[in-house]
């Protein structure tokens, strides 16, 4: 129905509930380092993240703008 799934029990932060209704969802620390993987067939198709950390594109940007 295009909706999201709601959580009565609220978001976990932790060991904690909030106990605040809230939308279900899952999350994962991405920052402006982190090295993406992005594999679009097989049985382990999708994103993964890290483990590795990269030259954010920001900072490239100072040595090679035409990068940006």
């Amino acid at each position: 129905d295009g909706r999201p799934a709601i959580d009565p029990a609220g978001a976990q932060v932790g060991p904690y509930r909030t106990m605040v209704e809230a939308v279900a969802m899952r999350t994962h620390g991405l920052g402006g380092d982190s090295e993406v993987h992005f594999i679009a067939e097989g049985l382990t198709a999708g994103v993964t993240l890290g483990p590795k950390r990269l030259l954010p594109v920001s900072l490239i940007a100072v040595d090679a703008p035409e990068v940006v």
